[in-house]
């Protein structure tokens, strides 16, 4: 074997391996993208206006706002 096909071996182990962190990763982040969604409610943009505007109204001044 030469240095060429050795090196070419390597490298296909070497992005398998990547792939699969990568693919790993990607299922991770749906299931936190589902365990959100499951977890946090749908708040209308009405709602959020409404919701706003009272802190607006009552506070003055909104430091931070949770989504």
């Amino acid at each position: 074997m030469d240095w060429s096909v050795i090196l070419l071996i390597v490298s296909l182990l070497l992005n398998g391996f990547l792939l699969n962190i990568v693919i790993e990763q990607a299922k991770g982040i749906s299931t936190l993208r589902r365990n959100l969604i499951r977890t946090e409610p749908i708040v209308p943009d009405d709602a959020l206006t409404a919701s706003i505007k009272e802190k607006i109204d009552t506070d003055g001044v909104i430091t931070a706002i949770n989504f």
